[in-house]
């Protein structure tokens, strides 16, 4: 139902593309079908969604997917420090 998200769409060079945004309190990046989700407060532990299967982002999968889980860290921490953004 939502293409996009399910990375069904047209496949090629834009399938390594990661997109960062902020709204409110949170930081997130997405990748391949994968979202994380960081607390900016820091209060709350990184969420991580498999947004490719579940758009509705109703399961953590961080526990269960530490490698994905440090890879997206990864990106988002080098977004922070090359100053994407301003706290």
């Amino acid at each position: 139902a939502w293409p996009s998200l399910a990375n069904q769409a047209a496949r090629g060079p834009g399938d390594a593309r990661v997109l960062y945004w902020k709204t409110g309190n949170e930081l997130a990046v997405r990748r391949s079908g994968w979202k994380l989700i960081r607390d900016r407060a820091g209060k709350k532990p990184d969420q991580l969604f498999d947004v490719a299967n579940d758009p509705t982002e109703t399961a953590d999968r961080a526990a269960d997917r530490p490698e994905t889980l440090a890879a997206l860290r990864e990106a988002l921490d080098e977004a922070i420090l090359d100053g994407m953004w301003r706290w």
